[in-house]
């Protein structure tokens, strides 16, 4: 098991650009629902889909970021 990298990324543009996405993206999802069952039933799959995929991208990314830290840490292992 590898230790803990001296220097850990913040990500703290990645993560507010996500969460205004997901806060927009859930608005969006709570209008289509007021406007009627015909607009919720397009835009609430996307939505939701659109979510799933932005915090899949968001958390693979931060994975992908942490490992290149720790290998550089390790020596290029």
């Amino acid at each position: 098991m590898s230790a803990m990298p001296t220097f850990k990324p913040t990500r703290r543009f990645s993560r507010r650009l996500f969460l205004a996405n997901f806060v927009l993206s859930w608005g969006a999802v709570f209008f289509a629902m007021w406007i009627g069952d015909s607009m919720a039933a397009v835009v609430v799959p996307a939505m939701v889909a659109m979510l799933v995929g932005m915090y899949g991208f968001y958390t693979g990314v931060g994975h992908l970021d942490l490992r290149a830290i720790t290998r550089a840490d390790e020596g290029g292992r």
